[in-house]
């Protein structure tokens, strides 16, 4: 028996008794005919994959894109979305920041993809805040985890002063039944108060979400952001509440 190919397609190579299907985004589903001397049967194979592309691109990948917060940013408000193709098997994916993927999308049994608008995870704190190292933006599919794009890292501030400068971010203070409140960004770039603090905030703080709630400080599991000034006011709290007998 061998192998003959109702197309000619570069990804695809026939080779004696032997198939050979590269990925591509067009390769997912083969269609071919084994033949001998005494006949043939027509076969479709089906090899789902993963792939995605930007919105505002027409090249499907399966490898990670690459570019900046400025660059992420930039796509949200022009309401760009990362669209996401999944095999058929495949229901629904965990998507958000290296190993957070909380948030959850549904494909629905009509569609072959699933879209993730990238302005629902502008206010992450690896978009709105100084990267300190790279960022991935990842999908659980199953029980594989992937990533989609790749967010660079901030570039060190250069040793020479003279040369540089040092961006200063002042916060407000927000208080909460007379205690400090935890403060998260506006859509208009602005600040006010939260519900709590967010788990990322209270691992920042190295505090387990238990000891919070002894020390009777609020959590928001729905916040994804973590910001610094948040998790410096969980360190304060828990200084004073040790320093009265509280903590």
């Amino acid at each position: 028996l061998r192998p003959v190919l109702e197309h000619d397609e570069k990804h695809v190579k026939a080779q004696g008794s032997n198939l050979t299907v590269k990925a591509h985004p067009s390769g997912d589903s083969i269609s071919c005919m084994l033949e001998s001397s005494t006949g043939s049967v027509d076969l479709k194979l089906n090899l789902p994959r993963v792939w995605w592309k930007l919105t505002c691109d027409n090249s499907w990948r399966d490898t990670p894109l690459e570019m900046t917060q400025q660059e992420f940013r930039k796509y949200a408000k022009q309401n760009a979305a990362i669209e996401l193709r999944l095999p058929r098997r495949i229901r629904s994916v965990g998507v958000g920041f290296n190993d957070e993927l909380e948030r959850k999308y549904q494909r629905y049994m009509a569609q072959d993809s699933v879209s993730l608008p990238m302005k629902n995870f502008s206010d992450y704190s690896q978009i709105d805040q100084r990267l300190m190292e790279d960022a991935l933006f990842n999908i659980r599919c199953d029980k594989e985890v992937l990533t989609l794009i790749k967010i660079s890292a901030d570039h060190a501030p250069n040793s020479d002063i003279q040369n540089t400068t040092k961006n200063i971010t002042v916060f407000p203070i927000f208080k909460q039944g007379g205690k400090l409140a935890a403060i998260v960004r506006t859509s208009n770039n602005g600040w006010r108060q939260s519900r709590g603090f967010s788990v990322g905030e209270v691992r920042g703080a190295d505090l387990t979400v238990d000891e919070c709630r002894r020390r009777e400080i609020r959590i928001d599991k729905r916040r994804r952001t973590a910001h610094p000034n948040n998790i410096q006011v969980i360190r304060r709290l828990v200084d004073v509440k040790r320093n009265t007998g509280l903590g």
